[in-house]
């Protein structure tokens, strides 16, 4: 991963991503393009600072996970 790179953020659904960006904000944006009632970015990142790891479930039962890999190189800068 490039060492800019502060972490990336993937939506899964049925074992294929769906949806994934760099930054949390964005990410969360592209995500209630897909679904219009995802959950709030203040929610998404406290599930993400405690376990890097949160889930999303539609109207319709299908299941979202959210997954945070956070870069061991990255440099400030």
């Amino acid at each position: 991963m490039n060492k800019r790179t502060k972490e990336f953020i993937v939506a899964i659904q049925n074992k294929k991503p769906v949806y994934g960006n760099t930054n949390l904000h964005a990410f969360v944006k592209g995500m209630k393009a897909i679904e219009p009632g995802f959950k709030m970015r203040a929610t998404l990142k406290k599930d993400l600072d405690l376990h890097n790891f949160s889930y999303f479930i539609n109207d319709a039962g299908e299941v979202y996970e959210i997954y945070r890999y956070e870069n061991p190189g990255y440099q400030k800068g």
